[in-house]
């Protein structure tokens, strides 16, 4: 039987970038309560392009093998990270992200490549509209006074530009247990022409 991994298809956020992050979510969590939110660790921080889902070795090896001739046929993207927002909406979100900027046009456009040419490889996935954004929090516990919180707090720290993330390569990840807890370990990367 074939093992399974919980894999997507991202572009990580570079460590200069991490920690400008990390601060922005220790002032949202000044303003909304720190055990209102579940915080993505900033090793951990990326713009998701496809999830996969659970899948096997075999079929990671095939999606490694498509992205090898995809990502490449695609130009390096210039971006920007910038404003903060939630979903579903900013005044009770449960989700909280930083947004994207810059090439989105570009984005796009690799985005819908890998997504058609992997989802063949992954028949029992669900397919979700495509999200320009970086996920940065969610709610742990859901109840209408912790949305209200957390939209007061996203409405209040009014954020600008976080800083310019220029992508040069796209990387196929997978969750991986550790005695500290899941953590993300990429399978391979894929650079950009």
């Amino acid at each position: 039987m074939d093992v399974l991994n919980r894999c997507s298809i991202v572009i990580r956020i570079p460590a200069a970038l991490q920690a400008d992050l990390a601060e922005l979510q220790l002032q949202i969590r000044r303003r909304a309560g720190a055990d209102l939110v579940r915080w993505t660790p900033s090793n951990e921080l990326a713009l998701t392009l496809f999830s996969l889902g659970e899948i096997g070795v075999g079929q990671m090896a095939q999606v490694a093998s498509t992205l090898g001739s995809i990502v490449p046929a695609h130009r390096a993207l210039d971006l920007h990270l910038e404003g903060l927002g939630g979903s579903p909406n900013n005044l009770q979100p449960r989700l909280l992200w930083i947004g994207i900027s810059g090439d989105v046009v570009g984005l796009a456009q690799l985005q819908r490549a890998i997504e058609s040419a992997v989802s063949p490889l992954v028949p029992y996935q669900e397919l979700r509209e495509f999200q320009a954004h970086v996920p940065i929090g969610r709610l742990k516990q859901e109840s209408e006074s912790n949305r209200s919180a957390l939209g007061r707090a996203v409405r209040m720290a009014q954020i600008g530009s976080v800083g310019a993330l220029p992508i040069r390569e796209v990387e196929l990840i997978r969750m991986a247990a550790t005695s500290a807890g899941p953590t993300i370990v990429t399978v391979q990367s894929f650079p950009m022409a």
